[in-house]
Parts: structure tokens; sequence; C-alpha cells
């Protein structure tokens, strides 16, 4: 059964007292509104994520020389509740800055206004923090709440920022991890915006070494029971840095690189991103693609996956990790399995299926 849809409990409602003998009228009140929700309790909600799994061919002749079907599994978020600003997950943000000479003032500027649009975005349940690097890497804002106060703060911070220095991004990447992971109770969306030219030219500075370091810091270096911290660059100015900067993103789970050039680029490329982060319905999507025993022992096995992110496993199996899936969003992984071996036994068990495909994911909607 591939349903995701919750199934609505059984009620029975056969002794319940609805009223007391002698009820004055506010208890009556509060009784029927109590029992209300009692029952919405029990109104099936639809599920964040939901999948299909459907094959090329609804059936192959006994006789036919096709030996191989492909296969497509579709999974499809939920669109975000109508009417609700605080119903998406709240969000976690630390941004790198890079403030180096490089930058100079229209890199800097350019910066300063992304800043500014980002926190306009984020409500009071929302986590804003802010670095800024040149050689090395300093706190300018901590991780905190994004109450009025706080945001009028980080404005001025932001506003009085100023170039110095040379380009460590290494540096800015292993602090702003440090200050995502040193949240003690993360909400449950994480990113962390690298704002730069990418023009490394102090500490490390080999793209082979910052991809590397960043896998460290930002993948391996967060607890595996909070949710996973994801790589957002931005490459500011006529020539970033873009290969390096989109490998760099490429090995978080869900990251992204964008090229902002000047300032017509900034509203649509920061507004894609936060727009991003601020409608993730589901983290950590993984679809579990395996054979069933009974059919491998009819020559049933998966022939090829295709799909950047595949995993073998030891058992044959294959993992696609999906990353983070925004609201309403489709994706399709398409398969191939080899058939089972047309024998009385296969033909006699209409349940043998040729795969099982599973799927598991961290829900982020309230």
């Amino acid at each position: 059964d591939l349903s995701l849809s919750p199934k609505r409990p059984k009620t029975n409602t056969e002794h319940v007292e609805y009223f007391h003998d002698t009820p004055e009228a506010e208890d009556a009140v509060d009784f029927a509104m109590d029992l209300l929700a009692r029952e919405q309790q029990f109104i099936p909600q639809e599920p964040t994520l939901q999948f299909s799994v459907v094959p090329h061919r609804e059936s192959i002749g006994l006789t036919s020389n096709e030996f191989v079907g492909q296969v497509c599994a579709t999974v499809k978020a939920r669109e975000l509740p109508d009417g609700d600003a605080f119903a998406r997950a709240s969000v976690d943000v630390v941004v790198a800055l890079d403030v180096s000479g490089s930058m100079r003032v229209e890199k800097l500027d350019l910066c300063k206004k992304t800043l500014c649009l980002l926190l306009r975005e984020l409500h009071n349940e929302d986590r804003f923090g802010l670095i800024s690097f040149s050689d090395e890497a300093r706190i300018e804002v901590p991780v905190q709440k994004v109450n009025e106060e706080n945001k009028r703060l980080a404005l001025h911070t932001i506003e009085h920022l100023s170039v110095r220095g040379r380009t460590n991004i290494a540096s800015a990447i292993s602090l702003a991890s440090q200050m995502a992971n040193s949240v003690t109770n993360p909400n449950k969306v994480r990113s962390v915006f690298l704002l730069t030219d990418g023009n490394a030219n102090s500490g490390f500075t080999d793209a082979k070494d910052l991809i590397e370091l960043t896998s460290i810091f930002v993948e391996k270096g967060h607890n595996p029971h909070t949710p996973p911290i994801t790589l957002h660059t931005f490459g500011y100015g006529p020539e970033p840095d873009q290969k390096l900067l989109m490998d760099m993103a490429k090995v978080t789970s869900g990251g992204s690189f964008y090229c902002v050039r000047d300032n017509a680029q900034v509203a649509s490329a920061f507004g894609d991103a936060i727009g991003g982060i601020l409608s993730v319905v589901a983290q950590d999507v993984i679809l579990t693609i395996s054979i069933p025993e009974e059919a491998a022992k009819y020559g049933a096995e998966i022939i090829s996956v295709h799909h950047d992110k595949k995993k073998e496993l030891p058992n044959g199996a294959f993992q696609i990790n999906l990353g983070d899936i925004y609201a309403e969003e489709s994706r399709d992984i398409i398969f191939e399995v080899a058939l089972m071996a047309p024998t009385k036994t296969s033909q006699d068990d209409p349940s043998l299926g040729h795969a099982l495909v599973e799927l598991s994911y961290m829900d982020t909607i309230k």
C-alpha cells in the first residue's frame, strides 16, 4: 500500500454524557467546545508528501522480448496552509558576509541590500545571526530570535560594515556552522548564507580543500538528531568564482548557488533563495528502492537508477537523497528493473512485486 494518507480513527460515542443533570449555561458551552475540539482531532490532515510508483508499461506479454521494465516514482508536496503566515516552518539563518578588500564598496552595498531583504521576511520565531569575514571571521550579530528590537540592531550593524583585509572563506564556513550548531533547540529549517565574490586568497585557497571543509563543517558537524544545515552561496560582482561557490553549495543537502552581478539581480536571486527556505515542507527526504527477497529469487534486480544523488547500499538497494522539498514541488525518479522470469510460481502470486519503494522525511509543517 503506497498511500500515505492517515486513516481516520474510529471513535465510540455510545456512552458520551453530553450534559450534566443541571448544567449551567457556561459549563454547557465549555463542554461543547471541548467536545468539538476532541472531534476535530480526528479530521484527517493532508499528508505533507505523497508519492506514487508507476511502471512505463502496465503489462508485458510472457513471450515478449522485453526483460527490463522502466518505472517512475513521483514525490509531490502539498501546498502551504492558506491565510496563516506562521504555518510555515520557522527558520534559523546564519549569514557569512565577505567584507574583504575585493568586495569594494559596490559589492558590499549589494550585500547590505540583500540582508535588508532577508530581515524584512523573517518573523518573531525565526532566528538570525551574522558574521563578517576577511583575514578572519568575527561575530557581528549572535544567533537570536528576530523580534523588532533585535531586527533594528541587526540593521544598524549591517549599515556600518566596511571592507577590510583579504578573503578567508574557510574561516567563514567554520564559524558560521559553529554558530548554527550552537542553538540548543534549533528550528526545523536551518541555512547558512555565504555572500562573497569567491576570490579566496587567505587561509585555505584551493577549491578542493574548501569544498571538503564545507562538507566537514556543515554536513558532518551537526548533531544527527537536529535538522540538517543547507548552504546557499551568493556570488557578487561581474566575475565571481561560480564553480567554487556552486560546488560548495552542492555538498550540502538542498544547497544552491546564485549569481548577483548588479542591483537588478539582488531581488530576484535572493527572493528565490529566501522564498525557498520559507516554503520548505519536508527535509532529509530519502527514497529507498529495493527488490523483495521472493522477487529476487526469480531474477528481479535493479538495473539502474537515474539520479545524481543515488547511493547503492551493500544489500543491492538504492537510496536517493532528495534533500529539501518545497510546497507544491514535484520530483520524478526513474529507475529500471530486470523482470522476474515467467515461472509458474511467479505467475501464480499476483502480490509479488518487482520492486519496493519507500519514502522517509522530516515534516516541517506545524
